[in-house]
């Protein structure tokens, strides 16, 4: 210990071997340094006894003990204390320990810091109390097994705690080891508690973001198969395609893209204030005929009327106004088609089995939709170019040949004209040729006139100033002025021509009558070959004037004949004259119309009530049967839409099926569409051929009584 052996120290003084003992009378103990003979030192513990003889001092024992590794000990174990001190401030950990036999709890600073402080000592009952109501029952389970003497001795557990001090829950981790007896009873439990609020924090907002992640990651792979799906369905070359090719592919590309039994669309008839269906794949085309389903009813109408679209996992207690839709149709994904706030129509797709639509097919549907409303924008603004390119097409060569026709007709009587002209100022023609050649300038003169009043008067008509002087006319000399105005004409071209007058009267206008005469009779001249007949005859018919023009020319091909856009098929009327014997009509009409058309309806045999606006329309028909109802459409105050409108919804039958008929000036194709669109069976323009006008009255009162 010292450095030497033990000779080397025998003899020797003991202050120099320990420098601090000073030769006490009494026993000392004391830590000091100790210097070795090699250099060394080392620290020590030295006990000095004194020996004492007689009362007298005669020496000291001294005992030296190394510290060196004691020292060495006990500062490792302080650096770990310090270790453990610091782990504990660091890692948020509180100590506890618990006692069985007494039920009381002690703890480490620290663990009020997390669960509180508390004035009264902790027992088992009141820490259960600071635990969460949600985890208590768990964290009661978990001491019970650490204290049953035939359980795991530890456990470790995560839970929530309650304060108490109203910041609300907190998270914390325990891991808890009990003591036991010799016997292997428990007797205490040691543990330690870490607040870990703020990593279940960040934990809990990994997961959201990790959810969020995912989800957004199932969304941007949805929205691209939703991509796929629309570019495979609506694809660039549906915009190359008409309206009906294109609803016809959108049907096929939806139903195969969804995997669905049938899919369908229907488009708004403004006309009829309903849904039409279109097109479709899966249902039968020609069971759709006339079916209109107005808004609100069935299903189309209620996904109309819906803001996004409806889904009907289960028709069996919808409302469908198809019985076939219904017997094929079990499950079922609609939205409406909107341009705007225009509603377009309405597309649906149906499953024939069980089905369970998603808000995912209803999403799909409305991009469809959207896209779909586009392409049927483009297919009707490019169909109603074609058809206004068609018209004006038609138009022109309307205007082409009618020029043409004009021409012609201008430049023949010229040519006769300027001829003799020339001839009789040469003073090359003899008297008798002299008289022949004054005729045919009169008579070409005279159809020049003719011509250009006729070209007037088709001004007249398309502008509306067209106006006949009604009057009582005398037929038979109209026929013969007419007939002798185009003796001349038949005698050169060696057409033989009978007149058979009767001195018939009837109410009209004898100037256009003499046209009319003439144009008829003028045209056989023209179109007879060189030696035909043509027989003219005026006779009676009943209360009637019935005038026939016949020749023995080619005639016109009966594709050719005006229909005189009645709206209904021709009618082959027997020559014993057009009757309306008891016909009950309502004539609606402005006043100066009025008088004529119930003239002309009078003299063929029909009871008429005339009136003069759609109120009075209405009266009538509330109070009287009639077998006909011809109104104009254009009238002060309501319209003649609005009257067959009314008469078609509102009233009752038979009221609401009479036959009704359109006279108007307004004679576009749109016109026309709109009426017979609107309840209408026939349509005729102003100003009206009264042969015409009675032929349609004939037929429409016929199936009145067919009905």
């Amino acid at each position: 210990m010292l450095g030497g052996s033990p000779s080397s120290v025998l003899g020797r003084d003991v202050r120099e071997l320990v420098p601090d003992h000073r030769g006490e009378r009494s026993p000392s103990l004391r830590e000091q340094i100790i210097h070795r003979s090699d250099g060394a030192s080392f620290l020590a513990e030295s006990w000095a006894h004194p020996i004492f003889v007689e009362g007298r001092m005669t020496g000291t024992v001294v005992a030296l003990t190394d510290l060196t590794e004691r020292r060495r000990a006990e500062l490792e174990r302080r650096e770990i204390a310090a270790r453990e001190r610091l782990a504990v401030e660091t890692g948020r950990l509180g100590l506890w320990e618990y006692d069985v036999a007494t039920d009381r709890a002690t703890w480490s600073e620290r663990m009020d810091s997390i669960l509180g402080s508390v004035d009264a000592p902790m027992t088992r009952a009141s820490f259960l109390a600071r635990v969460d109501p949600r985890d208590r029952r768990r964290i009661e389970a978990a001491i019970r097994r650490a204290l049953t003497i035939n359980d795991a001795a530890e456990y470790e557990i995560e839970y929530r705690v309650q304060p108490g001090d109203g910041a609300g829950p907190r998270w914390v981790a325990a891991r808890a080891t009990t003591l036991r007896d010799q016997s292997g009873r428990p007797v205490r439990m040691i543990g330690t508690m870490m607040d870990i609020t703020e990593r279940k924090r960040i934990e809990e907002e990994l997961r959201r973001l990790l959810t969020a992640e995912h989800e957004a990651r199932e969304q941007a792979e949805a929205a691209a198969t939703t991509l796929r799906k629309l570019q495979l369905v609506t694809d660039h070359a549906l915009s190359q395609l008409g309206l009906h090719e294109l609803l016809v592919e959108l049907m096929r590309r939806i139903r195969e893209v969804l995997a669905c039994d049938t899919a369908t669309v229907l488009l708004w008839d403004e006309s009829r204030r309903g849904l039409r269906p279109i097109e479709s794949e899966g249902l039968h085309e020609e069971l759709f005929e006339d079916l209109c389903i107005p808004l609100g009813t069935g299903v189309a109408g209620s996904i109309a009327e819906s803001a996004g679209g409806l889904i009907f996992n289960d028709l069996a207690d919808v409302e469908v106004v198809s019985p076939f839709l219904r017997k094929r149709v079990r499950s079922l994904v609609g939205v409406p088609l909107r341009s705007g706030d225009t509603l377009v129509g309405v597309l649906h797709v149906g499953a024939a089995t069980p089905r369970v639509f998603t808000e995912a097919d209803l999403d799909f549907l409305r991009r469809v939709a959207d896209r779909a409303v586009l392409a049927i924008d483009r297919a009707h603004l490019a169909e109603s170019e074609r058809h206004a390119r068609a018209e004006a097409e038609q138009a022109n060569r309307s205007k082409d040949e009618f020029l043409a026709v004009l021409s012609h007709e201008l430049r023949t009587p010229l040519t006769a004209m300027l001829g003799w002209v020339k001839l009789l100022r040469a003073g090359r023609v003899s008297p008798a040729q002299t008289e022949r050649a004054l005729e045919s300038i009169e008579r070409n003169t005279r159809l020049q006139a003719r011509l250009i009043e006729d070209l007037l008067d088709l001004s007249r008509a398309i502008t509306g100033k067209l106006l006949l002087d009604l009057r009582p006319v005398a037929l038979g000399p109209i026929v013969q002025d007419a007939a002798e105005s185009l003796a001349g004409a038949a005698a050169e071209k060696g057409v033989k021509l009978t007149v058979a007058p009767d001195p018939a009267t009837v109410r009209g206008d004898a100037l256009r009558l003499g046209q009319v005469v003439t144009n008829l009779v003028g045209n056989a001249v023209k179109f007879t070959p060189a030696g035909g007949d043509i027989t003219v005859r005026l006779e009676r018919v009943g209360n009637d004037a019935c005038l026939t023009v016949r020749d023995t020319g080619f005639g016109i091909d009966p594709d050719l004949l005006p229909h005189g856009e009645t709206g209904l098929e021709t009618v082959e009327v027997a020559a014993d004259g057009l009757r309306l014997d008891g016909a009950r009509v309502l004539l609606v009409d402005d006043a100066d119309s009025l008088e004529l058309l119930s003239a002309v309806l009078r003299q063929h045999g029909a009871d008429v009530m005339a009136v003069g606006d759609v109120a009075a329309a209405l009266d009538g028909l509330s109070t009287r049967r009639f077998d006909v109802l011809i109104s104009d459409l254009s009238m002060p105050g309501r319209s003649g839409f609005d009257l067959i409108r009314e008469v078609r919804q509102a009233l009752p039958p038979p009221a609401s099926r009479i036959p009704a008929v359109a006279v108007t000036a307004l004679t576009r194709p749109e016109d026309r569409q709109r009426a017979l669109g609107a309840g209408f069976d026939a349509f005729l323009t102003k100003p009206v051929d009264p042969h015409a006008f009675v032929r349609v009255a004939v037929s429409v009162a016929a199936s009145s009584e067919s009905a």
